[in-house]
């Protein structure tokens, strides 16, 4: 199978597993840093309001069940998966199919067992990708289910398309082409939802707007930019949405080039979203000196429709049950005691 300037299948997925073992190798690396830092952050956090009756050395349970931890975790397991299958089949392709005669048929033949399996991770991650980004803007929005209506519409949608598609590749039929196959019609319809909807575009520009409007609030009472915080989302977002475009882009001129774009989308979606946590867990996202913070009281309801709100944050925590199992906000002061439902604590969720 060649398409597009006589580039075989084959090629690229020799050049695919080389490539992707690269960005599986950041992926690791930034996995490790990213869960350091956020046991490392839950930690000092526990021992900076005074509990003693945990052991420091111990992990703190909040630590490990929060959504976004959870999330990290699990998208790291679907990109191992997709890797070790990817080296897998290049074993298969050389070695065990056929005795290695025949390659292209095993890389041609989407309907292959591996093939099928890899899709389904590859897709998990992506899916975890824009479900862990929809809870950032749910935090960011101080919870307020309208703003994430639509994108949960669209990831239901996005979700519909990536089983549809999985389903598609297991009736494959050797000879079929991919482009003009109903499993074509799929690939687009993921592509469309994950790009133009759920990820790239809706949640990036709302979480940016709401930091852009906390911006102007806090900085007529002095209060400090949080300017890097937006960039840092943006930034992040921008990595993803530029593959997808790429991915649309090669798969609409009917390469064989979408099948590496496909194979390491997963990577790229799990590299983003890493990026975020690491740069918010090394302090690279805006964080206010406690004298700004217990200088200014900005009544937030003057700006926005909310309550009354303090300071100016970028760490986004789920809500807290006090010791009266009274829920606190979700928003936290790292340097001030305060349960305000505080109007940005945007990072590491």
């Amino acid at each position: 199978m060649s398409h597009a300037g006589g580039v075989s299948i084959v090629d690229v997925s020799l050049a695919t597993v080389c490539i992707e073992s690269l960005l599986y190798g950041m992926v690791c690396v930034l996995f490790a840093a990213s869960t350091y830092l956020h046991i490392a952050r839950q930690r000092s956090r526990s021992n900076s309001r005074g509990s003693r009756t945990a052991v420091k050395s111990r992990v703190p349970r909040r630590a490990i069940l929060h959504p976004i931890f959870l999330g990290t975790i699990f998208i790291y397991m679907c990109v191992t998966a997709h890797w070790i299958i990817s080296v897998y089949r290049l074993f298969q392709a050389f070695k065990l199919f056929n005795g290695g005669k025949t390659p292209a048929a095993l890389y041609g033949n989407l309907s292959q067992a591996t093939n099928v399996a890899k899709t389904a991770f590859v897709l998990a991650a992506v899916l975890t990708g824009d479900a862990m980004l929809i809870y950032r803007l749910y935090i960011v929005w101080n919870f307020d289910k309208t703003v994430v209506a639509l994108p949960m519409f669209t990831f239901l949608g996005l979700t519909a398309c990536a089983v549809g598609l999985t389903y598609q590749f297991s009736r494959f039929q050797p000879g079929m082409d991919v482009f003009n196959s109903d499993a074509g019609r799929w690939i687009i319809s993921d592509i469309v939802f994950t790009l133009w909807d759920s990820t790239n575009v809706y949640c990036t520009v709302m979480i940016a707007f709401r930091i852009w409007r906390v911006n102007v609030a806090s900085r007529k009472f002095g209060g400090g930019s949080l300017t890097s915080v937006s960039a840092m989302i943006v930034e992040s977002a921008a990595i993803y949405a530029a593959w997808s475009v790429f991915f649309l882009a090669v798969y609409e001129s009917h390469s064989t080039v979408q099948f590496f774009t496909v194979d390491t989308i997963g990577q790229i979606s799990a590299i983003a979203t890493l990026l975020i946590n690491v740069r918010v867990g090394l302090g690279w996202a805006h964080k206010p000196s406690e004298e700004t913070i217990s200088s200014i009281t900005v009544n937030f309801r003057q700006e926005t429709t909310g309550p009354p709100v303090r300071s100016i944050l970028t760490h986004v925590s789920p809500p807290n049950h006090g010791d009266g199992g009274q829920a606190t906000s979700g928003f936290e002061l790292d340097t001030v005691q305060s349960h305000w439902p505080v109007e940005e604590n945007i990072s590491k969720a």
